[in-house]
């Protein structure tokens, strides 16, 4: 596990080696984990004299192609202590994200690859003439190869804000680098490198602590006589048969715990009680590690229950639909349903959750301050096909218990799950995980700055209120529901305090109507939330963390502010349109027929309020209460 600095300024593995494999040795089954996110399966075989293997691909992302790829010969040739494979492959096509939909055309690649036993870095290169355009982003890409990977046998699985330095640090090397994955890790401070720099003649002893004694037997030759074993630490390594506690005493604090795999149980428990687990790194076979952090003294807790158990004891892998506008996809506080359900699916029956990063919502795991930040993240998506049950949501905002038998490890959850009765017995880990520290903070500065720049002060009590227009036309609820609802949050708010003038901070996708007179329509003081720079999951914790109170609207997205937000007072619409009659001998809008319960609102403790018709052509005026003493 010793690092040298390399000249190009990465960290290497010093101590660890590959040796050569004899070409019968790498017979079999291979998984290849591109860097876009694609699988591919590629057998191995025998070929026609003992310098030359058969490859094929064994299974296609939609469709079995055996028949159309003639096997390629992957020659050998040794290099530096690894074997190197060379070879031209037809594959389907490495193109970015993919769905269970996607069926890649064949294209052929250069494949170039250093082989162990277990695990391979590989570089594929597109053999297409025409690489002009878009084409020319996905002509050289990087994969990870393990022999008889499955779901659960994933290279790299870390919470997602670690997700593209970890990456990098694994493969950037051509070799596995664990030291330069755990330097990445580290706080980027001068101390805080992970084993051996060379530093003139003589390498230089960074922190770290090895408990396990064939490491600390290798370390030797490199360290001299400066033993590192009972020293504290930034890094230390833990055997399975340390008792982890001891090996927790010797690390840093702010430092990292690694503990094989085979110790996954002991380690899981442990780090409930101690500290955090990020990760896990896979290299095959048995070379694998779990990736403890201890946090610093006064830091906030982080919760234990479904973060990253033992992938091979069963997996849950919420699959998240496209981003996109009502009707062409999700969006934010759709996913937040499915992932909360998922959540709580893996704690209840004592799995992991693993969810998979793709393009179009990366900025929601790895962006500034993500929402989905500190969740296990893999790269990787993997088919229905792949999974021992599929698990689905019923229609209308409706509960349906999840049944999973003891022999499924492996279970994919798609859908909305848009009903509070799958997650909420987990809500205190619910809010955790989806409401991580990083996004508080972000949402607290853009607060302040929003506020100052209203003219109120940090004394003001707020109500927030959600007014969605986009897609519910021009009036959203109307007037009469938000009008009643503020009233009704301020109601209850003067209960304590009648002195109190509470001012509204609008939240809203029409922030331009607010402005040209709905807002003084709705409220006598207001501010309007309105940050460009702010990413919606940001104004999201806003809208969480701002106010004494809040009127969400017939959104999933005002809703989540109000649960992650822990709010006391509530305001929410019975319908997720006005309650106007079907119009068919009233002459009024015909709009009865949409509507539909908005059953989310439904939550104990909250005020489900009517959503009153607004007639068309009207003026609906408020009638403000004059008689003092009176209950209104």
């Amino acid at each position: 596990l010793g690092a040298a600095a390399a000249a190009h300024g990465a960290w290497q593995n010093a101590t660890w080696t590959c040796a050569p494999q004899p070409l019968a040795g790498l017979v079999g089954e291979w998984q290849l984990f591109f860097d876009t996110g694609a699988l591919r399966r590629v057998a191995l075989r025998p070929g026609p004299g003992p310098e030359g293997l058969l490859a094929e691909v064994s299974s296609l992302l939609g469709a079995d192609a055996d028949d159309a790829v003639e096997p390629a010969l992957l020659q050998r040739d040794f290099q530096g202590g690894y074997t190197e494979l060379i070879s031209s492959i037809g594959i389907p096509a490495i193109l970015g994200y993919e769905s269970s939909d996607d069926a890649p055309p064949l294209r052929y690649y250069s494949l170039r690859g250093r082989f162990c036993r277990h695990a391979a870095v590989l570089e594929a290169v597109d053999l297409a003439e025409d690489l002009r355009g878009d084409g020319a982003r996905w002509a050289i890409r990087k994969a990870i190869a393990l022999r008889g990977a499955s779901v659960t046998d994933l290279p790299l699985v870390i919470e997602a804000a670690l997700l593209p330095s970890a990456w990098t640090a694994l493969a950037q090397s051509q070799t596995w680098n664990l030291a330069e994955l755990v330097a990445k890790l580290l706080p980027p401070t001068p101390t805080a490198l992970l084993g051996l720099a060379t530093g003139g003649a003589d390498p230089v002893l960074l922190p770290l602590a090895i408990s396990h004694a064939p490491w600390r037997q290798r370390l030797a030759p490199l360290a001299g006589a400066r033993a590192v074993c009972g020293q504290a630490g930034d890094v230390v390594l833990a055997h399975a048969c340390t008792p982890l506690r001891g090996a927790w005493g010797l690390v840093a604090e702010g430092g990292l715990l690694l503990v094989p795999c085979v110790a996954a149980k002991d380690a899981e428990a442990f780090a409930a009680s101690v500290g955090r687990t990020l990760g896990r790194a896979f290299f095959g076979g048995d070379d694998c590690y779990w990736i403890l952090h201890k946090a610093p003294l006064g830091s906030a807790a982080f919760p234990s229950g479904a973060i990253l158990r033992g992938l091979a004891g069963g997996v849950v892998v919420p699959v998240v639909r496209e981003l996109g506008t009502s009707g062409q996809g999700i969006r934010l506080g759709n996913a937040l349903f499915l992932i909360a359900a998922a959540i709580a699916v893996a704690a209840d029956h004592d799995m992991s959750l693993l969810v998979t990063m793709n393009d179009k919502w990366k900025e929601y795991f790895i962006g500034d301050a993500a929402i989905l930040s500190q969740l296990p993240t893999s790269l990787w998506y993997h088919k229905h096909t792949d999974v021992d049950l599929l698990v689905g949501s019923p229609a209308d905002m409706q509960h349906e218990p999840v049944v999973i038998p003891d022999s499924r490890k492996v279970v994919m959850m798609h859908g909305y799950f848009q009903h509070a009765k799958y997650f909420w017995h987990r809500l205190g880990l619910v809010r955790a995980l989806l409401a991580p520290a990083p996004t508080r903070r972000a949402a607290a500065d853009a607060w302040a700055r929003g506020v100052e720049a209203s003219g109120h002060d940090a004394s003001t009590q707020f109500i927030a209120v959600h007014v969605r227009l986009g897609d519910r036309g021009p009036g959203g609820l109307g007037l009469p529901y938000y009008r009643s609802a503020v009233r009704a949050v301020e109601h209850r708010l003067r209960a304590s305090r009648p002195s109190l003038r509470p001012v509204c901070a609008f939240f809203s996708d029409g922030a331009a109507a607010l402005r040209d007179g709905l807002g003084a329509e709705i409220c006598e003081r207001y501010m309007i939330f309105d940050d460009a720079q702010v990413r919606d999951d940001v104004a999201l914790m806003v809208m969480a963390i701002c106010c004494s109170g809040i009127v969400i609207s017939a959104s999933t997205f005002s809703w989540w502010a109000a649960v992650l937000g822990a709010y006391r007072l509530v305001a929410a619409p019975r319908t997720t349109e006005p309650e106007c009659p079907d119009g068919s001998e009233s002459g009024m809008l015909d709009i009865g027929a949409a509507r539909t319960n908005f059953t989310l609102g439904a939550v104990p403790g909250w005020m489900w309020l009517r959503v009153p018709c607004a007639v068309p052509g009207w003026m609906w005026l408020r009638v403000p209460c004059a008689v003092p003493g009176w209950m209104w």
